[in-house]
């Protein structure tokens, strides 16, 4: 299930998607960017805009490659939840965004 799409280029600049509540399909969030030479990082919050514990951008391990099927990680090991809506936040730094999605079949 695609949720959101960027085109054009951030390459040079800082960037942040914030989306509004979304129900998730699964509690993988898989990313289609271009990181080289820069950062992505992914966040999740409550609906109304607090953190979900362990899952801040500070949290993510960061995304520094090209990549069409990178699934977000946390280092506290959590997943994104499904039982509710959820703010999805990407933070990039030098990087391109081209979607957003949830997978089960994430490698």
């Amino acid at each position: 299930m695609g949720l959101a799409a960027r085109s054009g280029s951030w390459s040079h600049e800082r960037g942040r998607v914030e989306t509004k509540p979304l129900r998730l399909g699964s509690a993988s969030l898989i990313v289609n960017a271009n990181a080289e030479g820069g950062e992505l990082r992914v966040a999740l919050l409550e609906a109304d805009g607090s953190a979900i514990a362990g899952c801040a951008l500070e949290d993510c391990e960061p995304l520094r490659a090209n990549a069409t099927g990178w699934r977000a990680r946390w280092r506290s090991r959590a997943s994104a939840p499904t039982d509710r809506p959820v703010r999805v936040v990407i933070a990039m730094k030098q990087a391109q965004l081209f979607s957003l999605s949830t997978s089960d079949a994430a490698p």
